[in-house]
């Protein structure tokens, strides 16, 4: 009798336990959230590098050091584009630590390598095209530019070119973008503004050009087809001859063709414009820092120095600097820097 009954009391007890459970209000009972578990194959993975990511071969060491940066317009100066130089001043003193700079211009070659072994797709080919010098369009000099459908790295002038003879020039069509993600892979970034002019200057202070030149002398010397490839052999306007041609019409030159600068750098002049990674401000020197300066910290526009095959002489002078476009072109490519250690 007295097993029945005990038996019957737990029955009871363990039925109420499992009643008071169930009937808790949810207020009375922290609700514990399951983790979210990310497998292995959900994790996001960086892209990829290259196998030479961060590699300094082919690049020349740029010792810490300063320099002057702009500067100041001449007035007796007659420069074909009009008021290009004012965003240059005023000179001011510029001091960079150490750093490591691209001899050449990266080139096509390069770029396919990029491209092929990441996929990557330019804002170019995203766009259904870029734009291309066009002689039928005039323009300051007797052309302009014309956007041309499939135009895009592998076919610089559209449907039907190639690069195939052109591995050693340097690559064109490319955005500001694509020069940046072409950097993550390598393992480097683009150089700031003051360190390209630094090395455009071939450590020469104040020279018009980064093989020399007083501002004094600026058009009395008519041997820029020596030392650069620019528009001398394809102007419209007026026709050019002797030391004035670089013998590249209407096309960019195979990096390296002309004699280096002070500090072994090749086509700081000419060629393509390059891209850097700063902003366009042309009051931005009236504030910059001495030391490092990044450029501002927003903006519309990035900057692009050097001057082009396409493009006058003036443009390729170490201090200037022109806003570069969202949209890629058949005169801008880029080279690489890398921070020394």
């Amino acid at each position: 009798m007295y097993q029945r009954f005990y038996t019957f009391l737990v029955v009871i007890l363990l039925t109420s336990c499992v009643s008071s459970t169930q009937t808790l209000p949810p207020t009375e009972t922290p609700i514990q959230s399951t983790p979210t578990l990310i497998l292995p194959s959900e994790t996001p993975s960086p892209p990829p590098l290259a196998p030479w990511a961060g590699s300094t071969d082919n690049m020349v060491l740029i010792p810490e050091g300063c320099f002057r940066m702009g500067w100041t317009p001449l007035s007796n100066l007659d420069w074909p584009a009009g008021d290009l130089d004012e965003d240059e001043t005023p000179v001011h003193e510029v001091c960079l630590d150490a750093f490591y700079i691209d001899k050449y211009e990266v080139t096509n070659n390069q770029f396919m390598e990029f491209a092929d072994s990441t996929g990557y797709v330019t804002t170019a080919e995203k766009n259904g095209g870029s734009w291309v010098l066009d002689t039928a369009n005039p323009g300051v000099w007797g052309y302009g530019y014309s956007f041309v459908e499939g135009a895009y790295w592998k076919t610089p002038q559209g449907p039907g070119s190639s690069i195939e003879n052109k591995m050693n020039h340097p690559v064109v069509h490319v955005s500001w973008d694509d020069a940046k993600a072409f950097a993550t892979w390598a393992g480097k970034r683009l150089p700031t503004e003051a360190e390209w002019e630094k090395v455009a200057r071939g450590m020469l202070d104040q020279k018009i050009f980064t093989w020399g030149v007083d501002y004094s002398e600026y058009g009395q010397k008519a041997d820029y087809g020596l030392h650069m490839n620019y528009h001398g052999d394809i102007r419209k306007d007026i026709v050019l001859s002797g030391d004035y041609l670089d013998g590249y019409e209407y096309t960019t030159s195979p990096v390296g063709s002309f004699p280096p600068n002070g500090y072994g750098l090749f086509d700081m002049a000419g060629n393509v414009f390059e891209y850097v990674n700063d902003w366009y401000d042309p009051t931005y020197y009236f504030t910059s820092p001495v030391n490092n300066p990044l450029g501002p910290e927003t903006g519309d526009d990035r900057i692009i120095r050097g001057g082009s095959w396409s493009w006058c002489e003036c443009y390729a002078r170490p201090a200037s600097r022109s806003p570069a476009t969202e949209f890629a072109n058949d005169n801008t490519g880029f080279r690489l820097a890398i921070d020394a250690k």
